[in-house]
């Protein structure tokens, strides 16, 4: 339980909760500490009368309200300011009135006598009474210092004071300014080596997607998949792209291929009316991606890159499948990061399969760019290409159909 300030004497403390934090009633009497408090005789004489019409049973708040004004013209000493504030902080809780109980932790505050170590505590008192007022700048500034302040309590690390000044600013409609919040918080706790509650990433996802926020809303979805990776989770990741955008059959099919490795089960079907436009080279490879031929899909992918043929975004996504899928993180990593425009939402959405695949699997991305790799057959006909020439490039693909 927290425990308030000695500033008053009889500690009479009864504790209240807002919102985690132990904030109270302070204790009911003026007091002498080793360090002289500073009370003028008209301060006294209107505090005491005050502070009894306050705790005694049945007190009406509305009636005192008078008496409070009186004992504020009375106020001038930062002890006498604490001892206010700490007063009517008291009398907000007895009378359920959260404008005296703010403008009472904002006088504690404002006399710069309270406890440097629960300073922080307070301000996110203050922060959390004036966010309930709506006063949402106000709200943000309090927050702040106590974020400067690096307050931490038993169940509020640093992050989740990043994760309030996100909500802050949602409750206001800024809503590209709270994700940049919600995103930081979840970097500091990552930086921490603290596990990240889903729920955030799922607000993240959830704002983002209602006001239809890119580039944010993919990278909440893919992080929220990387940490959290259960089909149900995939299935709405996936989904939030499909509705988001207007994909054509050629995407679906994409985006149905990464369905198939993270359990979400989709329709996977080559369109017709896209193949008439396509040359052999693409058709070839869409054909092997289909029948699971990744090698050869791969080379034949590398092969259209070479001549300059096809759509260089859907060619660039499905060399990243095809190399992801035989464990070519590497590669597969820098395919996907050359796919923009219509596909970019596919391509984040395989590149965080492949984060949390390699992750699982106790492999990082750096021992693959320095540690040997097995050499597969694709890898011969792209050196093959590479040296001599795209027709023996051709020539290594036919070998590869059989």
């Amino acid at each position: 339980m927290y425990r308030g300030y000695n500033m008053l004497g009889k500690r009479s403390i009864r504790a209240r909760v807002i919102g985690g934090l132990g904030v109270f009633l302070f204790a009911s009497s003026l007091s002498v500490s080793a360090q002289q408090p500073v009370y003028s005789k008209e301060f006294v004489d209107a505090y005491q009368p005050l502070e009894a019409a306050i705790n005694s049973p049945g007190a009406e708040l509305g009636t005192l309200k008078p008496q409070i004004a009186v004992l504020q013209g009375f106020t001038v000493s930062p002890d006498e300011k604490l001892a206010l504030g700490a007063l009517m902080f008291n009398a907000g809780i007895i009378g359920k009135d959260q404008n005296i109980q703010f403008d009472g932790v904002k006088l504690m505050l404002a006399s710069g006598k309270t406890d440097p170590s629960e300073t922080g505590r307070f301000n996110v008192v203050a922060s959390q009474l004036a966010g309930s007022l709506k006063q949402y700048d106000v709200a943000r500034t309090y927050l702040q210092k106590a974020i400067d302040l690096n307050f931490t309590g038993p169940n509020i690390a640093a992050p989740d004071l990043q994760l309030t000044m996100a909500e802050l600013f949602f409750s206001e409609q800024r809503d590209q300014e709270g994700l940049r919040h919600l995103a930081d918080a979840i970097a500091a706790r990552k930086g921490e080596g603290l596990p990240v509650d889903e729920k955030w990433y799922r607000r993240g996802v959830s704002v983002a997607y209602a006001k239809q926020i890119v580039p944010q809303v993919y990278d909440f979805a893919s992080e929220w998949v990387i940490d959290n990776p259960a089909p149900e989770n995939w299935r709405d990741a996936i989904n939030v792209a499909i509705n988001l955008n207007q994909f054509d059959a050629d995407e679906l099919l994409e985006l149905g291929l990464l369905g198939d490795r993270v359990g979400v089960p989709m329709d996977r079907k080559l369109s017709s009316k896209s193949m008439k436009n396509k040359t052999s080279i693409e058709k070839s490879a869409a054909q092997y991606i289909l029948s699971r031929k990744y090698a050869a899909a791969e080379a034949s992918y590398i092969s259209a890159l070479q001549n300059g043929i096809g759509n260089i975004n859907e060619i660039y996504l499905r060399l990243g499948i095809a190399q992801a899928v035989q464990g070519k993180a590497t590669q597969s990593l820098s395919s996907f990061g050359k796919v923009a425009g219509r596909r970019e939402p596919i391509a984040r959405l395989w590149t965080a399969y492949l984060t949390h695949k390699f992750r699982v699997s106790a492999k990082t991305l750096m021992p693959l760019r320095s540690a040997p790799r097995a050499e597969t057959p694709s890898d011969k006909c792209l050196q093959l290409g590479f040296v001599q020439g795209t027709q023996e490039l051709a020539q290594c693909i036919s070998m590869l159909r059989e």
